[in-house]
């Protein structure tokens, strides 16, 4: 199996839900497929490769939301 290649990566901190002063890093990543589709993931921490591999699929609303530069087909989105 090849590994999806990551097109777009986007790290930010958000408040601890717990302890707002503590903070946690978020990554969101864009990840072409192997037949020219792809999709969004996000996950806890900044290792992107950890995030493609165990991170939560967004939909396709939700990936225009982080990546509202790039042109996104929904036809090429992966369900």
């Amino acid at each position: 199996m090849v590994d999806p290649k990551i097109l777009s990566t986007i790290t930010f901190c958000v408040p601890g839900p717990s302890n707002p002063r503590r903070r946690t890093d978020v990554t969101v990543i864009l990840v072409e497929g192997a037949v020219k589709n792809y999709a969004a993931y996000i996950g806890a921490g900044r290792d992107a490769r950890w995030v493609r591999k165990y991170g939560n699929k967004m939909t396709y609303q939700e990936a225009l939301t982080f990546f509202p530069s790039m042109v996104l087909e929904e036809a090429r989105y992966r369900k």
